[in-house]
């Protein structure tokens, strides 16, 4: 379902459809992604409200995953709503967060990510020594 929202990168209209190519700008084409990502929004929510609905209100809440995923959520809701309102003319702000519902859903890609994350500081050291004897 993740890599399905993913696939929009590359049949989306620009952020705005204030664009000079005639390919991906018509009202159509981007109505059509519109209720494409609608219905991606549907499977993500449906999938949280199980995951709500088999763990309880009370224990959904203590995995931080869980409350990350609802962040994400009511963020692309809110962007939908804004992009359906204005006819998908307003400026798409929920694009950058789709590689999120990824990591949601992949550990050995969350893993990696930390991995990386941690590993920058040590490797800006090893670069500063560089620079300095160089």
């Amino acid at each position: 379902i993740a890599l399905g929202w993913l696939v929009l990168l590359s049949f989306e209209p620009p952020s705005t459809l204030v664009d000079n190519n005639t390919a991906t700008t018509t009202y159509k084409h981007a109505v059509t992604t519109l209720v494409y990502e609608w219905l991606m929004f549907v499977l993500f929510f449906t999938e949280c409200a199980l995951r709500f609905y088999s763990f309880g209100k009370k224990h959904f809440f203590e995995i931080p995953l869980h409350s990350a995923r609802v962040v994400l959520l009511f963020i692309v809701f809110t962007d939908l709503v804004i992009a359906s309102a204005t006819q998908n003319s307003s400026f798409r702000f929920s694009r950058i967060l789709r590689p999120f519902f990824l990591m949601l859903f992949l550990s050995d890609l969350r893993k990696q990510y930390f991995i990386l994350i941690n590993c920058i500081p040590a490797i800006l050291e090893i670069i500063m020594l560089y620079l300095i004897f160089l």
